[in-house]
């Protein structure tokens, strides 16, 4: 298997919390392309990330070139996530049942990681569903593999830009 040597990542990201969880999950590569679920123990992270990490489980990945289809599944929503969309998604499929009209741009953003095998950022609008507002943020994804090399997790941030949300 050949990887890329460059950082996993984003190394020179504007947050903190970015910069701090893509050191961490690139420690967790051992010459992977990506950290394996295995190595993975939220308990090691800052108590501080928490609120902002969500973790997405992934099925139907085949390895590298892998095109899907793949069935992901809301597995853990830090409680800032939570109470800045006003809903617990957690144990959730991510589809159209959940997302309705919004599906075709979840699905675009979930499946760039599973397609690229390498984590991803998009901007994206944050939605509070309780209150009606959305709040500018970014959306990070780094993929998490198994020994076969197929994509089982996805970890993922919200960095809120700005509003009372904000966080990251």
């Amino acid at each position: 298997m050949v990887v890329d040597a460059k950082a996993y990542g984003f190394q020179e990201d504007a947050s903190d919390a970015i910069r701090y969880l893509s050191a961490h999950l690139d420690s967790l590569r051992d010459g992977r392309s990506m950290p394996p679920k295995s190595k993975l123990f939220p308990e090691e992270l800052p108590p501080s990330l928490l609120p902002g990490l969500f973790v997405v489980q992934v099925l139907g990945d085949e390895g590298p070139g892998s095109t899907g289809p793949w069935e992901l599944r809301y597995r853990l929503m830090g409680t800032h996530i939570v109470d800045a969309s006003g809903v617990d998604w957690t144990g959730h499929e991510l589809g159209p049942a959940l997302l309705e009209t919004r599906w075709h741009n979840y699905r675009e953003a979930y499946e760039a990681p599973l397609r690229t095998r390498q984590p991803t950022c998009q901007r994206h609008d944050f939605h509070n569903f309780a209150q009606g507002r959305s709040y500018p943020s970014r959306r990070y994804l780094f993929p998490l593999g198994d020994d076969q090399d197929r994509i089982t997790l996805l970890v993922g941030f919200f960095v809120i830009e700005s509003g009372i949300w904000r966080f990251g």
